[in-house]
């Protein structure tokens, strides 16, 4: 009687002094009755209800071992509202969201099964698209954090083998520590074997999502008349400059009209960061990058590999100061001077960091990048 008639004999108590332990304990039975097959619709309902509310955390979830797909699993086409199901995507997305900032590798993981869900409850294809294009953009980080872990973990193997070769010219007296030496370099190899389990399965849903998108017929929309334009009347400025932005994993901020410089990434735990040549912000236009700003990178201890874009055309002061482990650069940008890369904008990094350039750059980047602080820096010719 009381689980069938839960949500009145619990309001009795949600509204009590401690209303958060009141909400939590409410949570705690109804999630694990409504992310069962087959359970009844009114459990089904108040854990939709739970899931929108803003005390519901991830940890409520994790702690009840339930995911958004577990709860909707029960419903059929037309049984919750468009404005409800735009909800619990916009919850799904912010859970995962915080599921990636926090490196857990669990983040998107069902996103294939939530498609089909959402399909099957009547999403539309902006709804679906909304939901998987940040899931393949996180899709793709992880999969390049984990090439990223898996160079790291391929040189510290080749590390060991050199020294089991040392050690061997003398296996007698060491046979102690080439012993371990010998176990270590398993255990490494089957850390990387484990690491390159992960890059194919997140490849192959990567694919998978995107091979579904591509079967979505299309409807051809009907042409609309171009229409002519009024004289005297110029085509709207973009946004104003000092507006910013994110975009995928950086935050931008307009500089100019068309241009932003790249402030900062949005979080200090990616291992790897791409700066494009240009972006796209909410007005719809491209905006070239032009710039890195001073400090956007600072103390940024797990980045290890980058790629600057070929419209920047300055670096600002201490940009990549104190990132220890960045050992790859890929620099696709002919125009850097002294003038415009700031003082200790490489100071820090990895020693003998490999920088990539363009053809031609080769001294004179190898001589820029060692003034602006990179030790015994590696050069090569992209």
């Amino acid at each position: 009687v009381y689980y069938d008639n839960i949500r009145y004999v619990d309001a009795q108590n949600l509204d009590d002094i401690d209303t958060d332990y009141n909400f939590n304990q409410h949570a705690d039975i109804i999630l694990p009755l409504a992310k069962e097959e087959g359970a009844k619709k009114l459990h089904s309902d108040e854990a939709v209800n739970i899931i929108l509310d803003d005390r519901t955390s991830l940890d409520t979830l994790r702690r009840n071992d339930t995911t958004i797909a577990d709860v909707l699993q029960n419903y059929e086409a037309g049984d919750l509202t468009d404005s409800t199901l735009e909800g619990l995507m916009n919850r799904y997305t912010e859970f995962n969201e915080q599921m990636l900032s926090e490196g857990d590798e669990n983040a998107y993981k069902d996103i294939d099964r939530m498609k089909e869900i959402l399909e099957k409850l009547g999403a539309t294809e902006e709804q679906l698209e909304n939901l998987i294009n940040p899931a393949v953009e996180a899709l793709m980080q992880q999969i390049e954090d984990l090439k990223v872990e898996n160079e790291e973990i391929r040189d510290e193997i080749e590390e060991k083998n050199k020294e089991i070769e040392k050690l061997s010219e003398d296996t007698e007296k060491n046979s102690g520590e080439l012993a371990e030496l010998k176990a270590k370099v398993k255990a490494l190899q089957e850390e990387k074997a484990a690491q390159d389990a992960k890059i194919a399965e997140q490849e192959a849903l990567i694919k998978k999502l995107q091979d579904d998108a591509a079967k979505t017929p299309e409807t051809t929309p009907t042409p609309t008349p171009t229409p002519e334009p009024t004289p005297g009347k110029e085509e709207p400025a973009g946004l104003a400059v000092g507006t910013q932005e994110t975009v995928g994993n950086g935050i931008y901020e307009v500089t100019a009209e068309g241009e932003v410089t790249l402030v900062k990434p949005v979080k200090k735990t990616l291992k790897s960061f791409v700066i494009e040549s240009t972006v796209k912000l909410s007005d719809g236009k491209d905006y070239k990058v032009t710039a890195i700003a001073a400090n956007a990178f600072k103390a940024n201890k797990k980045l290890a590999k980058v790629t600057i874009g070929e419209n920047v055309a300055s670096i600002g002061k201490n940009a990549f100061n104190g990132c220890k482990k960045l050992k790859t650069i890929t620099v696709n940008t002919t125009g850097l001077t002294t003038k415009n890369v700031g003082a200790s904008a490489f100071k820090g990094i990895k020693k003998k960091a490999t920088f990539k350039v363009p053809k031609g750059k080769k001294k004179v980047y190898k001589k820029l990048f060692k003034k602006k602080g990179a030790k015994s820096p590696k050069i090569k010719e992209i």
